[in-house]
């Protein structure tokens, strides 16, 4: 079968039967506990935006997803369009990924032609940050290179990322990261991954130690540019009732706009001794 174009070498999205493509969800795909491993859910959401575009030929707009439940490690993740509407220029999407018939991720977006000739204009910047090269390496946790986050080549410019993280958190309470996958490719499906670090924030925003499982994730893309890094802007924008809100910008190195999108997730606590009654 053949391979699509897609998020990283790790990321072996294949065209099944029809329309259906096939992903392997291995170790580099998931995330949680060696004993509890699953899907990160934004490779749910990389899997839908690359699956849309290797079936309509053009490039991801939008992508909204909802998750079910988990899909363990070592399973497959079958990703298959229920509806496709075809316009002019602008194909919208309704799909389905499951793992062995049982429902996992729901998705939502659209695809769209490239116009050279068409306005590229943004009304969004990030705060002046010093180059990747400059900034300490970060990790999400203790294991990150044996899951999703060993994708990744990161460094921290300002705030708390990771549940575990000491680092000392942002006055404005946004956390900016500079990441670059160890692959080089840069695509829309990877943003979506990116874009799904948001609930490592959270103990920036609580100043304790806490996380997140991803509900869902909408993620907009604007123009894609050559960047070897991706700077991400997190912001935990409210906690209530047992869950996270927050959105996540991401730029390209030249400060460009390349996407940004929100999400909600349910919140796990874990204070460490002396941290219970901190700030939130």
């Amino acid at each position: 079968m053949p391979q699509v174009n897609s998020v990283t070498s790790s990321l072996n999205l294949e065209r099944g039967s029809g329309d259906e493509f096939n992903l392997l969800l291995d170790h580099p795909l998931c995330t949680g506990a060696r004993d509890d491993r699953h899907m990160f859910g934004g490779v749910g959401a990389a899997a839908a935006v690359a699956a849309m575009e290797a079936l309509s030929g053009q490039s991801a707009l939008w992508l909204s997803a909802q998750f079910h439940t988990i899909a363990k490690v070592g399973t497959v993740l079958a990703i298959e369009p229920e509806t496709v509407l075809a316009g002019k220029s602008v194909t919208q999407f309704k799909l389905r990924g499951r793992v062995a018939g049982k429902t996992i991720i729901e998705a939502l977006g659209g695809t769209g032609i490239h116009r050279p000739q068409s306005e590229n204009r943004s009304w969004s910047g990030p705060v002046a940050a010093p180059p990747p090269e400059a900034c300490p390496p970060v990790s999400a946790h203790r294991n990150s290179d044996e899951d999703v986050h060993g994708l990744f080549e990161a460094r921290q410019v300002s705030g708390r990322y990771g549940k575990f993280s000491h680092d000392p958190r942002s006055e404005d309470g946004k956390v900016r990261v500079w990441f670059r996958p160890f692959s080089g490719v840069i695509d829309r499906p990877l943003l979506a991954i990116i874009a799904d670090f948001l609930p490592a924030c959270t103990s920036n925003a609580l100043g304790i130690r806490s996380g997140g499982r991803s509900m869902d994730n909408l993620i907009r893309f604007a123009r894609l540019v050559p960047t070897e890094w991706v700077l991400a802007e997190y912001h935990i924008v409210s906690v209530a009732d047992g869950v996270g809100h927050g959105t996540a910008t991401l730029y390209a190195e030249d400060g460009s706009l390349l996407a940004f999108g929100s999400q909600s997730f349910r919140l796990t606590l874990n204070p460490r001794p002396g941290e219970v009654g901190a700030r939130a």
